[in-house]
């Protein structure tokens, strides 16, 4: 057992970690969305615990001298004893993610003082058994019809602090108060000890043996830090309950040119639309970092819509419902007809209206949370295409939905926006298809049949893809067809580009000046080949063969495969801002296997293939194997939208820049 006389930042004994261990790891690439959704699911959650009719949520932006953080002098020398540690690990050398982490800590160190975020709630506030929790990975503290679990969710937040320190607090009924911290750094050894500390260190008084299953030594009462105690002091006053995280160091989430009120509202706004218009959420947030210039803005059910409104611009999200559905989801609630369907498992609440968008859109909230869309419901995509467009929004709550709001819950990834029917056993897994089946079962009765008006078109575009010789007794095909769409396509204009754009260099003025054409400072422009032809089909799980026409030619021609930015065939969920390739792993030209040399190669992945000259008129088929990075998120069971580019490589492109 190690305990101490008064309360600090312990490092206790414990198993080698480095800087970026798998429990925050998978949450790094910082989403407001997901830290506000944290945050808030925990508060609903404890509000119902409480018997809270309205839960009230405070995002509080301030500014405090970094020496006065609790613990600051441990968590000093722990993260100099960890960089010494992992340095002698990798002999001389960090990871370059680790090395990533430790010039953001050495950064945030560097300051005098920091932003500090802080977020206090109403709900059923903190004691021992929860703040264990919450100091734990993969413990849960909640009741069976919660929306989440306190501490699964936790380590959402620890990206959010450039120190990866986080303090919290809570007041009981009773008035008990108590409070702890959480720092994230690496394991390390201390001089003079013989044995490795770990790389969590606590803010408590000691750490305990368990026996009694107490693991931690609690700060409480009066011994409370004032950066915790004076909101459990306010939180006294107001409600007699609640909690308090506070996040010192503050990175705004990397999204500096956005305003707190901006990620807070539109993050709330989006995925707890049902709850804020029932009144069941009420947000506030408050930058106080300048005196004098105090905001204060809040969001409930009077400026949902504004919001929303606002947000519904926002097409795209990387993880969680855009603005643009989410305003048609609170539309749908508000104008649609509400019904109650029934289950095997449980009641769910259904609400119908005819799609806006021209596309059907479905979508699940649990509790007042949004969960998943028709993509992420198994059983639901791609089964409503016979049906007139329609928005439907389900509604699943504790009360009414029972065993199926208990399956939904724990089929939930641990960002609570998908359902994975594989995270529960057999016998559950049977029972929410069969209740996932009676709700589409039901919609589809309920949802008018689309009018269809058949015709015979005139003409039918054929792409062969022949396997086999011309016309050949047994041989599979593989070919587009459809009706095809002419295509006006105009030569590009070839000119030269050049460096001064004064004159031209053709220009007779020019020649009367310079005397010739100074080639030296011309460049031709690259160009898209207009005469280039590509198409590509699967012809195996993740196999594709590509057929390449050119009637200029190409030299030096390059090949490469990315995901398409319209990633299903709805171009409906626009899902990447940025270019994401796809990895090959083998290729060949023309039935001839291609070298590992004709594979280029990117932070060590091949993500291009040399093709060499394309000569004009020369049909070029290649086949090639292929693999996406586990952390594009695509849909189970589907065939990935693959966009071909073909160009000619070594291009100097510097004048388009």
């Amino acid at each position: 057992m190690v305990k101490n006389t008064s309360s600090d930042l312990i490092f206790g004994p414990g198993t080698s970690s480095g800087f970026t261990p798998a429990g925050i790891a998978a949450f790094d690439e910082l989403h407001p969305a997901a830290v506000v959704r944290e945050t808030l699911q925990n508060a609903l959650d404890s509000a119902h615990e409480a018997k809270i009719k309205t839960a009230v949520v405070r995002f509080r932006l301030t500014r405090m001298y970094i020496r006065e953080i609790p613990g600051i002098k441990s968590y000093v020398r722990a993260f100099k004893y960890a960089c010494m540690s992992q340095r002698k690990l990798g002999k001389g050398k960090l990871p370059s993610q680790a090395e990533n982490v430790v010039r953001t800590i050495k950064n945030a160190l560097t300051q005098e003082s920091i932003d500090v975020l802080t977020v206090v709630d109403n709900g059923i506030g903190l004691d021992k058994r929860r703040m264990t929790a919450l100091l734990s990975d993969g413990v849960s503290a909640k009741e069976h019809d919660a929306t989440g679990t306190y501490g699964n969710g936790h380590s959402v937040v620890i990206p959010a602090s450039d120190l990866r320190y986080i303090l919290y607090g809570g007041v009981t009924e009773g008035g008990r108060s108590i409070g702890a911290g959480h720092a994230v750094l690496a394991s390390h050894t201390v001089e003079g000890e013989r044995f490795p500390r770990a790389g969590d260190g606590f803010y408590v008084r000691g750490l305990l043996d368990g026996k009694n299953g107490d693991l931690y030594d609690y700060v409480t009462g009066r011994n409370i830090p004032e950066l915790i105690s004076k909101d459990l002091k306010v939180i006294k006053k107001n409600s007699g309950h609640g909690a308090v995280v506070v996040i010192p160091a503050f990175n705004h989430f990397r999204e500096y040119e956005k305003t707190l009120w901006d990620m807070v509202s539109q993050s709330a706004a989006c995925n707890f639309f049902e709850a804020l218009l029932k009144r069941r959420l009420v947000v506030k947030v408050e930058d106080f970092r300048i005196r004098e210039n105090r905001q204060s803005y809040v969001l409930d059910h009077i400026t949902l819509s504004e919001t929303l409104e606002e947000s519904k611009k926002n097409k795209r999200s990387r993880a969680f419902l855009n603005g643009e559905r989410a305003f048609e989801a609170h539309h749908v609630l508000r104008y649609g007809s509400n019904h109650s369907v029934k289950t095997s498992q449980g009641d769910i609440r259904v609400y119908i209206h005819t799609s806006r968008s021209g596309n059907t859109r479905i979508d699940l909230c649990r509790n007042g949370m949004w969960i998943a869309d028709e993509y992420k419901i198994p059983g639901f995509y791609y089964k409503f295409k016979e049906r007139a467009p329609f928005h439907a929004v389900l509604l699943l709550d504790s009360l009414n939905g029972m065993e199926l709001h208990r399956l939904i819950r724990d089929a939930e990834g641990p960002l609570h926006n998908s359902i994975r029917i594989k995270n529960l056993n057999k016998v559950d897994q049977g029972k929410l298809r069969q209740a996932l089946e009676e709700i589409r079962n039901w919609i589809l009765s309920n949802t008018k049949e689309a009018e269809s008006n058949s015709f015979n078109p005139s003409d039918y575009l054929n792409l062969d893809f022949g396997d086999g010789g011309k016309g050949s007794p047994g041989s599979s095909r593989s070919s587009f067809w459809g009706t095809p769409m002419v295509v006006e396509n105009r030569v590009p204009d070839r000119r030269n580009i050049h460096s001064n754009t004064a004159s031209l260099p053709n220009d007779p003025m020019s020649r009367k000046r310079s005397g010739r054409v100074n080639t030296e400072r011309t460049r031709k422009s690259p160009v898209l080949h207009s005469f280039l032809q590509a198409v590509s089909v699967p012809i195996s799980s993740n196999k594709r063969r590509i057929l390449i026409d050119s009637k200029e030619g190409i030299e030096n021609a390059e090949l490469r495969l990315r995901i398409d930015e319209n990633i299903d065939a709805t171009c409906d969920r626009l899902r990447y801002d940025q270019i994401v390739p796809v990895f090959l792993s083998e290729a060949s030209i023309n039935g001839k296997l291609t070298d590992d040399s004709d594979l280029i190669r990117e932070n060590g992945h091949a993500v291009g293939l040399r093709l060499g000259n394309i000569l004009p008129g020369n049909l070029v088929q290649v086949e090639v194997k292929y693999k996406i990075d586990k952390g594009i998120g695509m849909i189970e069971g589907t065939t990935p939208s693959l966009r071909v580019d073909v160009f000619e490589a070594g291009i100097d492109t510097e004048a388009t820049r």
